[in-house]
């Protein structure tokens, strides 16, 4: 296996499952599901680099605080993920008193609410 971002993704390119984005400076955290982790983070770079993410919060700290300050984890790995998956991840991190960049709790209209644990700088250039 590779090193750094690359590595994450050598063996099973299209993995699915919940992740998570931490701001290193204030700790939010930022959760969601997705079918391919690799697409949904170029996606979620590219929007904050374009200064369009739909979510604001996370994209003023983005702004303020630059992606080297940003890291992506893979909370869970699993072939269908679920939006109860999801709200499970998200009701823990508010259960041990995170703040959260969320604003449903659901990644439905493009707002976005372990085993396998994988942490990655959030960082473009890796990708």
């Amino acid at each position: 296996m590779g090193s750094g971002w690359d590595g994450i993704f050598t063996m099973n390119h299209y993995e699915s499952g919940i992740y998570q984005i931490t701001c290193l400076k204030n700790k939010k955290v930022y959760i969601g599901m997705t079918g391919n982790f690799k697409t949904r983070n170029k996606a979620h770079i590219s929007d904050l680099k374009k200064n369009i993410h739909c979510n604001p919060s996370l994209q003023e700290d983005y702004n303020t605080f630059g992606s080297e300050n940003f890291e992506w984890s893979i909370l869970q790995r699993c072939e269908e993920p679920t939006r109860e998956l999801e709200r499970k991840y998200l009701i823990e991190a508010i259960n041990n008193k995170k703040e959260v960049y969320n604003r449903t709790g659901f990644s439905d209209g493009g707002i976005l609410l372990s085993e396998n644990n994988i942490t990655i700088p959030f960082d473009s250039d890796m990708v």
